[in-house]
């Protein structure tokens, strides 16, 4: 019978591949707002999980803003605690409050202190902060002939309000915005557009004032 003996390199090779096994496999932090689509007017809560070898951590937590991009500083320290040793998703949350309607950039840095070690993680993400909006009443009629029909939306305004027609296709699919955004004087506007019959033959309109941050 022959006797089979790994070399020198074999194992240093396995045990290589054993250090940066977890490295590789580790998955980055993952990003929630609350609510999942925020508006201007809402107050905007970011959470961020990760995984820790044990539960037993506490967070600290800023976020400094500048501009559209959002920096996070997370830094959870290991408590101490006798805990089981299992391996756990932990969130860290904060509250920012409101933020203008826009797209940001999130770059986050969380570094974890167990003991007299530490790690950090890191990870970029975006968020979308929309304008809070309300539909109105709006009255449609049609003003040339069914052949070549032009659509007109009137609704009545509120001064220093700013107005957005949206058009779909459908009542469940998706609304986009149709034409320039109206400035809203107290009287009647009327908003025209000609669908194309040939590859709409329907459209939905509704119209929606945006709803200011002020109180």
């Amino acid at each position: 019978m022959k006797n089979f003996s790994l070399g020198v390199p074999l194992i240093i090779l396995i045990l290589l591949f054993c250090l940066v096994w977890p490295i590789s496999a580790q998955e980055l932090p993952s990003f929630s707002p609350s609510p999942e689509q925020p508006t201007h007017t809402d107050n905007i809560t970011l959470s961020f999980t990760d995984t820790f070898p044990v539960p037993c951590y506490t967070h600290q937590m800023t976020v400094t803003r500048d501009g559209s991009t959002l920096t996070v500083d997370i830094i959870s320290t290991y408590t101490g605690e006798d805990c089981q040793q299992v391996i756990s998703d932990l969130t860290a949350s904060k509250s920012i409050g409101t933020l203008p309607a826009g797209n940001y950039t999130v770059d986050l840095l969380w570094t974890k202190i167990y003991d007299t070690h530490s790690s950090q993680s890191s990870g970029t993400f975006a968020l979308a902060v929309s304008t809070a909006q309300i539909s109105i009443p709006v009255s449609i009629s049609v003003l040339s002939s069914p052949t070549y029909p032009t659509m007109a939306l009137t609704f009545t305004t509120q001064t220093d309000k700013v107005y957005q027609v949206y058009a779909s296709t459908s009542l469940t699919g998706s609304w986009n915005p149709i034409g320039d955004s109206i400035q809203g004087d107290g009287s009647e506007q009327t908003f025209t557009d000609q669908p194309d019959i040939q590859s709409q033959p329907q459209k939905y309109y509704q119209v929606f004032e945006e709803i200011s941050s002020d109180p």
